[in-house]
């Protein structure tokens, strides 16, 4: 079993910066076409079609494992909301809908699992070894890519494992159950709706690069990869690539997205990253995802290489919502460097080599904010509500804080009193005019709200053994308006 060449407290990631700029879209720069395979011969319009069916999905590259299933669709998600609610939101309203359909930090944002495989041939082809989220904020045309480590130790399928097994375990107990089986585990890491999930293999990432005619990527750091794996599985094929701007034909995007002795899984995270907004960029420079009808009509060229649950029709309102981010994508990977500090690695005497939260395993609450802080809910920002927290029963000061603190991480505007509430147990009041903030609230904290037409109000009991944090100075009498 593999384990990455990469310990805590490591150089941040030469991608970093990158990651966090805005990229200018690339110009359309043509490749050479690959050389042509008898086997492979398809119309014009037919390659196309599967450059739209994997820009479609977003997150087509770099990814490894497993043949995929035939094209499913499901509509509504296991706890009956349908996935259509944050992509019907109107940008040109204050008002949501229906407020009950909006419970959790997240439920304003779009959010699909990307995960990759293999496919037939390659070793460990049953494993996701790549697992992104893009997450769409249809309210400010925004997007995030947030990249889970493979090596995240999780709870699933009754059993402990390793986060790209999930898949393979529930497909092999019963097929069909693959998706929904990583998605509740993502959700439970992020804290957020997952609402569907898409899965692509080596051979789908090379066609759709090549169909394009070629991305563009400012690569930030050259490779030498003596150990890159040949066709065979069995030789190596060195792969290198110098830094600065590069045009990618298919099999060297793959390469650029696989390889990763001489790097980390994290750096490889945010290469996959980078390749798959060069993609969209190049799409979008090409007029590819604005046409509906192609999307519509040619979903089915990648049918070998994909599988999905999303419905036809929502996967039309995906793609339009990812082209009109245009250039407002950020992305983010999860790690277990020092400067993060959520996971912490270890060996297992099963599973080898593993991440865990640093809180310990299975807990996710501060992984939770992360992820809130990466992809912020733009309903609580819409609403703009004012949470006054207050200290109940023995909470100290620094307790309050450490709530305050974690409730501006989602995007609440927080208020703090020093006030005492004489409530034995944690309140939520108010909240009838920001309906959607008071729903969020209430989930985070694991209670009922009590609504009426008050400020928002929380009366904070501690838990025992609840984190502290430093309060914040009070402001000098001079500053008091």
């Amino acid at each position: 079993m593999s384990i990455p060449e990469v310990t805590p407290g490591a150089p941040k990631s030469p991608y970093a910066q990158q990651l966090a700029a805005k990229r200018a879209r690339p110009t359309v720069v043509k490749v050479p076409e690959p050389p042509k395979d008898p086997k492979q011969r398809r119309t014009r319009a037919v390659k196309i079609a599967s450059v739209i069916a994997g820009v479609s999905m977003v997150a087509v590259l770099g990814f490894g494992a497993l043949q995929f299933l035939r094209f499913r669709a499901l509509a509504v998600v296991d706890n009956g909301q349908t996935v259509t609610d944050a992509l019907s939101l109107d940008k040109n309203s204050k008002r949501t809908p229906d407020p009950s359909r909006f419970l959790k930090p997240g439920d304003g944002r779009f959010s699909i699992a990307i995960l990759g495989k293999g496919g037939t041939g390659h070793p460990g082809g049953g494993l996701t070894d790549s697992l992104q989220i893009l997450s769409l904020d249809p309210l400010s045309n925004q997007a995030t890519l947030a990249s889970v480590p493979r090596d995240l130790y999780v709870a699933a399928q009754g059993t402990r494992m390793k986060i790209n097994s999930v898949y393979q375990a529930a497909e092999q107990k019963k097929a069909g159950t693959g998706g929904a089986a990583i998605r509740e585990t993502l959700e439970q890491v992020t804290g957020a709706e997952i609402h569907g999930f898409v899965l692509i293999d080596f051979e789908g990432v090379v066609d759709v690069v090549n169909a394009l005619g070629g991305i563009t990527v400012n690569v930030p750091e050259a490779i030498t990869d003596l150990s890159y794996p040949a066709p065979n599985q069995i030789d190596y094929a060195p792969f290198r690539i110098k830094a600065g701007v590069q045009t990618l034909n298919g099999e060297t995007a793959l390469k650029y997205a696989r390889s990763r002795k001489t790097t980390s899984d994290f750096d490889r995270s945010a290469r996959q990253q980078l390749i798959i907004q060069a993609v969209r960029d190049k799409a979008l420079s090409a007029g590819v995802i604005t046409n509906p009808k192609k999307l519509s009509d040619l979903t089915t060229a990648l049918g070998k290489h994909f599988q999905t649950d999303l419905a036809t029709s929502l996967w039309l309102s995906v793609i339009k919502a990812y082209g009109d981010t245009e250039q407002n994508t950020t992305s983010a990977v999860l790690d277990h460097s020092l400067e993060l500090g959520l996971l912490t690695s270890t060996n297992d005497p099963t599973a080898g080599y593993i991440l865990t939260p640093k809180a310990g395993f299975g807990r996710y609450e501060a992984i939770n904010t992360w992820y809130a802080k990466q992809a912020p809910d733009p309903l609580i920002a819409r609403e703009a509500a004012s949470v006054t927290l207050q200290p109940a029963g023995a909470t100290t000061a620094g307790q309050l804080e450490a709530l305050a603190q974690r409730l501006e991480a989602y995007g609440f505007k927080v208020v703090r009193s020093t006030e005492k509430s004489p409530d034995t147990t944690t309140t939520i009041r108010g909240g009838n005019q920001a309906q959607v903030s008071r729903n969020y609230l209430a989930s985070i904290l694991g209670i009922p709200a009590k609504g009426d037409n008050g400020p928002l109000t929380i009366s904070f009991v501690a838990p025992k053994g609840a984190a502290t944090a430093t309060p914040k100075p009070s402001p000098s009498p001079s500053s008091t308006p």
